[in-house]
């Protein structure tokens, strides 16, 4: 459905196919605090449409009506919970990372930021988890490997490009799973920290043993 407001059209979604995760963020971050539903209606419309607020209030009400109907439709639609390991935007496969456990630090602290919100940053972290498909092989493929410059343009494209149910499966996957895994990668660095800090005590009591003995026989 087109929604026409001073000779441009505007798409209202009816699927969530139609709503790009740029659209869904901006919802999800603008909508936390509200509580008045008339403001959380005239937000979601705006969001999804692409609609400014100071235009919104020059619209008729009953073409308003009819638009918060559509989109009340489209929140009863359940949205894809299935993992694509493979999308395509604009000619180019990208693949989700094969091998979570093979995460590199740089993925991992990147991703380990991200996560603090994770809907907010949701185009980074998929564009860490997704990345161009260089070789592939039935039903197997290797990835770009991870380059944060590369990361940030694709980030930008896929907030773009990507619809919010192609995101969708795959951060219900990630955000199960990511959360538990950032644990256990948190409980290992730990580990390794503290296996660095007792190095560098040792390394420090025998330097101290070294510059004691100076001059002594």
């Amino acid at each position: 459905m087109l929604l026409t407001v001073k000779d441009k059209d505007y798409l209202i979604p009816e699927r969530w196919t139609q709503v790009n995760l740029g659209k869904y963020q901006d919802f999800m971050e603008k909508s936390e605090d509200i509580k008045d539903a008339t403001m959380l209606d005239k937000l979601a419309i705006s969001s999804f449409t692409g609609l400014s607020m100071d235009l919104l209030v020059q619209i008729r009400k009953t073409d308003i009506d009819v638009v918060k109907s559509h989109l009340n439709k489209l929140s009863e639609k359940k949205m894809n919970t299935t993992l694509n390991t493979i999308i395509e935007v604009e000619g180019v496969d990208y693949g989700f990372h094969p091998n979570l456990k093979d995460l590199t630090f740089g993925e991992f602290v990147d991703l380990d930021n991200y996560l603090e919100e994770p809907w907010k940053n949701m185009h980074y972290i998929m564009a860490v988890l997704y990345r161009p498909i260089v070789k592939s092989k039935k039903n197997k493929y290797s990835i770009e490997d991870y380059d944060g410059d590369s990361a940030f343009e694709r980030a930008v494209l896929f907030r773009d490009n990507l619809s919010v149910a192609s995101v969708n499966g795959a951060a219900n996957f990630f955000l199960t799973i990511g959360v538990e895994y950032q644990a256990v990668m948190k409980l290992s660095l730990s580990k390794e920290q503290k296996q660095m800090m007792k190095k560098k005590g040792d390394l420090q009591t025998t330097t101290t043993s070294i510059q004691s003995g100076v001059g002594t026989e």
